[in-house]
């Protein structure tokens, strides 16, 4: 929130029913200033919508199916939802009960400024979601649509910001989300201002949807130019990221099979690929190619002002690039006390700690003195005998990751991929020792060069709608905010 550290006093009679710093920031005072030249009254959300309460558990039907949107099942971007799919005998948390119908909007309640936002479609009609997503039911003077537009802008995001409370995953309780100030325009005005917003946002749908398309095609990429045939990526479950399997099942491990691990993602069926593609090729560990010990980056202890030495931390790493645009600084004595954490160009980072950022992998394509932080492993790799690229494309896909899935350990959410771990991670070699087949320099300089394309077409079109998306935050500002006349 707070770029720099700064001082601000609140009078006594300007306290509201809570004391937390940011609930009293004197940096949204500038929101309802907004707010009070807005050509249309702003109210209370909570006299525009109904909280819904309805409640089910699916347990009680244990063999029918339902879709289950949680917030994770969000896309964040353009809000709509992508539910799983189970049978009510699996719904075994309490927070699998909310029943959700066409036309519901749906908040997420923790983390809420990530506009996890969403409005119900037909096909969910009747289902289940999360207790951490609060459902809300458009009174008839509101315009379902234009409610949804409105809880996705800058000007409610901020509000949400305000009344959050919480650090790690800061929260929003529901009567504090019922006090969000949102335009409240005539039915016709509405109807006229989503007019003027629906062609642009199913513009970002179309080129989101597009991109997603790439997306997958080109994690696909590398693992079909080895010519192995795996499973469509979109439907694998890959247990770091999501921390839970995506449906149960069980398996028997003999115990002449067990190795140095006991935990159950080790012997997954799903690690199956993994002989086929050791069958195929020639392999090699990860740290076998490398010109010094994969190591973690230092925990930084951050610069009070601005310096030209920045800081690569997970949150930076979009497993696509990384994103400069926000890195914080240390000061030159710390970076030069510490450089074991250096970064050169080429130099590949993997995200290495908690569930949804473990796996993430990007290469540093920088310029500047950098340093990596405590959550990033470092791979230096050998670039006369492995392109690296080759191997950022091959460590992000499904060969790998499955790889990943056997490696992590640690629960609940507070897990670790140990440096250890990432030098064991099998990669094709480049040397013939046993007769298989072997993925040379110029077989990999090649295959880099397909996957970079298609990843440069996929920047293109995420690149098109961030801009179409900021157009259409603009344009609600102008409709919303217009000078009076």
């Amino acid at each position: 929130m707070f770029e720099m550290s700064y001082m601000y006093y609140r009078l006594p009679e300007e306290l509201d029913n809570r004391l937390d710093v940011l609930y009293n920031s004197t940096l949204f005072d500038a929101v309802y200033a907004t707010i009070k030249n807005s050509i249309y009254p702003f109210v209370s959300l909570g006299s525009m919508i109904d909280l819904s309460t309805e409640r089910r558990d699916p347990r009680k039907e244990p063999d029918v199916e339902f879709s289950y949107v949680n917030i994770g099942c969000i896309d964040t971007f353009v809000g709509i939802p992508y539910p799983s799919t189970m049978i009510g005998s699996e719904a075994t948390s309490d927070r699998m009960r909310m029943v959700i119908n066409k036309g519901d909007v749906l908040v997420s309640t923790t983390r809420p400024t990530r506009d996890a936002i969403c409005v119900v479609p037909q096909e969910y009609d009747d289902q289940i979601c999360s207790t951490g997503l609060a459902v809300l039911k458009n009174k008839p003077d509101v315009d379902i649509r234009f409610l949804f537009f409105s809880l996705r802008s800058q000007i409610t995001n901020k509000q949400l910001e305000k009344h959050c409370s919480g650090s790690g995953y800061p929260a929003i309780i529901k009567e504090d989300l019922c006090e969000i100030l949102l335009p409240k325009p005539t039915l016709p005005q509405q109807n006229y201002i989503v007019g003027q917003l629906t062609p642009i946002y199913d513009m970002v749908v179309k080129l989101r949807l597009k991109a997603e398309q790439i997306r997958i095609a080109s994690s696909d990429k590398l693992v079909s130019e080895l010519k192995i045939s795996i499973p469509l990526v979109a439907d694998i479950n890959y247990c770091h990221s999501t921390g839970k399997e995506k449906e149960s099942l069980h398996f028997t491990v003999f115990p002449d099979s067990l190795q140095d691990r006991l935990h159950y993602l080790y012997y997954h069926p799903n690690r199956m690929i993994l002989t086929l593609f050791m069958d195929m090729y020639n392999t090699c560990c990860l740290s076998d190619i490398c010109t010094v010990p994969i190591t973690r980056g230092k925990q930084p202890d951050y610069a009070d002002e601005s310096t030209e030495y920045i800081v690569i931390k997970t949150t930076n790493l979009k497993n696509e690039f990384i994103d400069y645009s926000d890195c914080m600084n240390v000061t030159k004595a710390f970076f030069y006390k510490h450089d074991s954490g250096h970064l050169r160009k080429g130099d590949i980072l993997i995200a290495s700690t908690g569930v949804g950022s473990l796996g993430k992998v990007d290469i540093y394509e920088g310029d500047v003195p950098a340093i990596a932080d405590s959550h990033l492993s470092i791979i230096r790799v050998d670039s006369k005998r492995y392109n690296p690229y080759f191997v950022l494309y091959f460590l992000r896909s499904h060969l790998a990751q499955i790889q990943i899935s056997m490696l992590f350990t640690g629960a609940s959410g507070q897990i670790e991929l140990q440096p250890t771990d990432v030098a064991k991670i099998a990669i094709p070699s480049c040397d013939d020792t046993d007769g298989k087949a072997v993925v040379d320099k110029c077989e990999q300089d090649r295959i880099a060069t397909i996957v970079g394309k298609e990843l440069k077409k996929l920047r293109r079109i995420n690149k098109q709608a961030e801009d179409m998306n900021e157009m259409l935050n603009l344009k609600y500002e102008e409709l919303i905010f217009r000078t009076r006349r």
